[in-house]
């Protein structure tokens, strides 16, 4: 069951990352601008699916599966990093 909640958390914080944040380097940000994410305009379905940490969070969740599997310190780290960032939003309130 901690497993399950881990990679929730996981998932929950990447999906976050693609959605929100700019991300180191603006990554994230320059792939939301590639895909066309940003856009005002009439989007298509990926473009909009990239606008919803629920269905990024559909795509995040098979691999990072895999990865807690093979590299749990990646995932718990992630995991962490959500924890992180909800409490931050908590005490900010």
């Amino acid at each position: 069951m901690i497993d399950i909640v881990i990679i929730g958390l996981a998932a929950w914080r990447v999906s976050s990352l693609i959605v929100h944040e700019d991300g180191p380097w603006d990554v994230f940000e320059w792939l939301r601008e590639r895909l066309g994410a940003n856009r005002d305009d009439d989007r298509g379905t990926l473009q909009r699916a990239l606008s919803c940490v629920w269905c990024v969070s559909v795509w995040c969740v098979p691999p990072l599966y895999v990865v807690h599997g093979a590299a749990p310190l990646v995932t718990a780290m992630l995991a962490a990093m959500a924890v992180a960032v909800v409490a931050d939003s908590t005490i900010r309130r």
